[in-house]
């Protein structure tokens, strides 16, 4: 049942803004009220469900979101996105409501553009049966959740822009920072539109002085099923439709996280590793898959008969090698096709059982088999060698010793369990273990991922969980050491049933994808709905990307330490460092739900990370408190 909005903002002192477009008052708290509505707003760590009241929803010390101002306020490096939330509270109905960024400068008079500024409206879907009934860090009502994130000019063109009485209304902006901005406090205006409502909101951007490396090193595989895309997508024009492929790739490459597959990848093999330069060089590719085909085998160990085709393999690797040797002697002394692909045999071994070992073993072995035969021709590349040998094969399993290999037997060599399996003491040892396991000349390696599980209190990007829980994922991604984030689609447009069956879905008022999970294996929407040529993005898919420019801060201030150690001749260990962050955000792999103390370490790691680039001799006397 639809629940009773009820905000209570008795207590507070009322007085008059000179900065609204009308005569507005303002509480203590910054939050400003019109005739229509009270405008606030909201961290970009936490989903506000439209239909319920603000105390229901608020998991902060204090219940700090009824004091939030009326502000958009950013703070990031050059080169970044940052988002921010405005909110307001209709107290009537809404039948029009707009939001315009103007240019926002310094004292001095740097100025960052309104054209820097995305304006997105937040759209809601009802959740009718939530993902889990025994949640235990999230609240996860039925109820109506804020998700895709729609461009305010084609929100208004289809005439979504109206608000309830008694309804919550999220605007999420989107600050692109230039990697050439100068560094400093702006300040500005957005004008918020309400009906016949103009209220002036404050703008602050502070921009510090650093900036984030052009190479995204939060390595992702987050799988786009291309022939799925037709399914929400049903109004694409011709334009779009033949380059479908291409725009959700870069699409959410551009958000931080890399598609598995990389646009129209070819299965031949000169064909392939021609096709695969381009990304290759890409900072912001983290990795590509490696196609692969099945064959038939005799061995009676392999259930089911089929196995990884060695001599298909001995073709795509062999092409890819004479190809980098190619662009190495043309010139080309920084190409590495090696370094990114990895093999993931989803079709093959997918989440193996115990009476599919032997299938694991074998698949494994033809590809140790296939790089052992091939990898003498890089002998005259000692960077290249290296990165053949440790082409990932990841298995999606947790480890087991059933699965421990070698060389010579084969197994697992690329450990890729979900999420909640790190909820143990211990997992950071094991990892930097196996990674130098001597069974094998490329070690092994952990990665992970969620698909349907794990589902709260542990990380996921269901729309009916915290928002927070993605955005921690990458901070305990830095600190377990884990390589890369595996995820199963991007653009699930269709609903798997209970009883196995698939049909379709409109996604726009249904968020169960799969098996009763809300939003699961859908970060986007098709755009095609509101006259757009890429993607919609949502809340989730945003969550995610600010976690990947987290991890680049825990990079860079990894780096300026050890920097900063050989220097001075300093023993900063990193990790204590960096655990009095984490400690406050999270205890295993499950995230606390405090937005506003999130926010707070976030803001810590930066004004540290700033002092490392820019004033060591205030870095140290940071670091000698928190090494201590």
């Amino acid at each position: 049942m639809k629940r009773i909005i009820s905000i209570l903002l008795a207590g507070f002192t009322i007085a008059f803004s000179a900065g609204c477009g009308t005569d507005s008052p303002v509480d203590e708290g910054g939050r400003i009220t019109v005739s229509n509505a009270t405008v606030w707003s909201a961290p970009n760590s936490v989903k506000i469900m439209k239909d319920l009241p603000i105390a229901e929803q608020d998991q902060s010390e204090g219940g700090l979101l009824s004091e939030t101002p009326a502000e958009l306020r950013f703070d990031a490096i050059r080169g970044e996105t940052e988002g921010a939330q405005l909110m307001f509270t209709a107290s009537e109905n809404i039948a029009s409501f707009d939001l315009a960024v103007n240019d926002v400068k310094t004292e001095s008079g740097a100025t960052l553009s309104a054209k820097q500024f995305e304006v997105l409206a937040e759209r809601y879907i009802e959740v009718t049966t939530p993902t889990t009934s025994n949640p235990t860090t999230a609240n996860m009502y039925a109820g109506w959740y804020p998700d895709a994130l729609v461009p305010m000019d084609r929100y208004k063109a289809r005439r979504d822009n109206k608000v309830t009485a008694g309804e919550h209304q999220g605007i999420w902006v989107n600050l692109n920072i230039p990697r050439d901005a100068e560094a400093g406090t702006y300040t500005g205006t957005a004008k918020l539109t309400l009906d016949d409502e103009k209220v002036d909101v404050p703008v602050t951007v502070t921009v510090r002085d650093l900036t984030i490396p052009e190479e995204v090193h939060a390595r992702s595989a987050f799988a786009i099923w291309y022939d799925n895309i037709p399914f929400g997508e049903t109004n694409m024009s011709e334009e779009m439709s033949s380059n479908i492929q291409e725009i959700y790739y870069w699409f959410i490459t551009n958000k931080r996280v890399t598609g598995m597959r990389i646009p129209y990848y070819p299965s031949d093999p000169v064909s392939f590793a021609e096709a695969v330069v381009p990304y290759a060089e890409n900072n912001m590719v983290t990795g590509y898959w490696l196609p692969y085909r099945s064959v038939k085998t005799s061995n009676p160990d392999v259930i089911g008969g089929s196995t990884f085709d060695y001599d298909y393999a001995v073709q795509l690797l062999g092409a890819m090698i004479d190809k980098n040797i190619q662009l190495r002697e043309a010139g080309n002394e920084s190409i590495d096709l090696f370094k990114k692909a990895y093999y993931y045999l989803d079709s093959l071994i997918d989440e193996p059982t115990a009476d599919t070992a032997g299938k694991v073993r074998d698949c494994d072995l033809q590809i140790t088999k296939a790089k052992q035969a091939l990898k003498d021709r890089l002998k005259d590349y000692p960077d290249l060698y290296d990165s053949f040998i440790h082409i990932p094969h990841i298995v999606t399993t947790k480890y087991d010793e059933t699965y421990i290999g070698s060389d010579t037997v084969g197994g697992v060599q690329t450990w890729c369990p979900t999420v909640d399996h790190f909820n143990q003491s211990g997992m950071k040892e094991l990892i930097e273990e196996r990674r130098n396991s001597t069974e094998r000349e490329s070690g092994e390696d952990f990665w992970w991922y969620t698909c349907i599980n794990p589902q709260n209190p542990y990380p996921s990007y269901h729309i009916d969980d915290n928002l927070i829980s993605s955005r921690t994922m990458r901070w305990m991604q830095y600190d377990l050491g884990v390589s890369a984030t595996l995820f199963w689609n991007i653009c699930y447009y269709r609903k798997y049933n209970f009883d196995k069956t698939t049909t379709d879905r409109n996604v726009w008022v249904d968020p169960l994808s799969w098996e009763g999970c809300n939003g699961d294996g859908q970060l986007v929407y098709p755009g095609s709905y509101y006259g757009l040529e890429t993607p919609i993005s949502t809340l989730r898919l945003e969550s995610i990307r600010e976690g990947n420019e987290d991890y680049e801060y825990l990079l860079m201030t990894e780096r300026k330490i050890e920097e900063i150690n050989e220097k001075h001749n300093k023993n900063y260990n990193t990790d204590k460092i960096l655990s009095k962050f984490y400690s406050r955000i999270y205890k295993g792999v499950i995230s606390y739900t405090d937005v506003f103390v999130f926010s707070s370490v976030r803001g810590e790691l930066l004004d540290l990370l700033e002092n490392l680039y820019n004033d060591e001799v205030a870095a140290m006397a940071i670091l000698d408190k928190l090494n201590s």
